[in-house]
């Protein structure tokens, strides 16, 4: 409730224009680097979805794009992705085009997702996969 007071004040006495010259340059500044990093595109609007081989797109760009941002570790994002992707990860596409037919961002689908793979899915993939597989119960 605390957060919430805090922002119905902060709201209240926000106003047209009201941030000067230097904090507009730095908010650029601060977009241009985010956006810099994002590897795909991708806005996750499922619109490339249902893939006919069971690929989650947006799901494997998402991870993909958290590691390139430095948000986790090499390994770590290699493990969530694992986590999150196991059965629709990106090395199921058959590479149809049936996706890229369908996205209003126009990203070339299939050559980022061979690109994910071997990034994502490089050697110690599928002794990571397994494991986690075995530790979590996943099939």
């Amino acid at each position: 409730m605390e957060m919430v007071q805090e922002n119905i004040r902060i709201a209240s006495n926000a106003r047209a224009n009201a941030l000067t010259g230097e904090e507009l340059t730095l908010y650029e500044q601060v977009r241009k680097a985010i956006l810099g990093k994002d590897a795909i595109p991708c806005t996750g609007c499922n619109y490339c979805m249902p893939c006919p081989k069971g690929v989650d797109i947006p799901m494997c760009f998402t991870c993909y794009n958290d590691r390139k941002m430095g948000i986790e570790g090499s390994m770590v994002a290699r493990f969530y992705y694992i986590q999150r992707a196991y059965n629709h990860q990106a090395s199921l596409c058959a590479q149809c085009g049936k996706c890229e037919k369908h996205c209003p961002q126009e990203i070339p689908i299939r050559a980022e997702l061979k690109k994910m793979v071997k990034e994502m899915e490089g050697f110690s993939y599928r002794p990571m996969r397994y494991i986690a597989g075995k530790v979590m119960k996943l099939s």
